[in-house]
């Protein structure tokens, strides 16, 4: 006669995934800290390259699963339309760019497409400054939020290690 198999119980079913939600975020919390942020970072002189041309295109644009961008298309007379985009950008820096719509502008563009600043009629309309203060205030979330789900996760690993193990070891046998 064939032994049905035991169905663990609920108790042991929810350790289960107190332990792995755990570990995952523990680990997620962990990588998300080590992860390096040379993308937020100004580049050096000559790692910029200056655009001038026409603004033809500039749009704010809140993807779902991506930071906000201020994309923005310039036409070059000699090498036609280029692109770049001002990441993390607040919706300000658009409305800073729009009076400059169909007039000539200068861009300094990382090799990224990240623009580290514009300038119009000699005055500084988005300066690196500006642009490595809103990086850095990104960065400093990301750095908070990878410790908090480094401590949730632990806590979740903790509070099973001592409330939950017993029941875990009990549906195993």
């Amino acid at each position: 006669m064939e032994e049905t198999p035991r169905i663990p119980s609920l108790a042991a079913r929810l350790s289960t995934i107190a332990l792995i939600c755990g570990l995952g975020l523990l680990f997620l919390g962990i990588s998300s800290g080590l992860k390096g942020y040379d993308g937020l970072m100004e580049p050096s002189a000559e790692q910029l390259k200056s655009i001038t041309g026409n603004l033809e295109h500039l749009a704010y644009l809140t993807p779902s699963k991506a930071p906000t961008v201020v994309d923005i298309q310039l036409y070059h007379k000699a090498d036609g339309r280029k692109q770049a985009y001002l990441n993390y950008g607040p919706h300000e820096w658009e409305e800073r760019l729009k009076p400059y719509m169909h007039k000539e502008i200068t861009m300094f563009v990382a090799s990224t497409q990240q623009v580290w600043g514009i300038m119009a009629d000699g005055q500084t309309l988005v300066s690196a400054a500006e642009i490595q203060k809103t990086f850095l205030a990104v960065k400093k979330g990301q750095e908070i939020f990878a410790t908090q789900m480094t401590y949730v996760g632990l806590g979740l690993v903790v509070f099973w290690l001592l409330f939950l193990r017993k029941r875990y070891r009990q549906s195993a046998a």
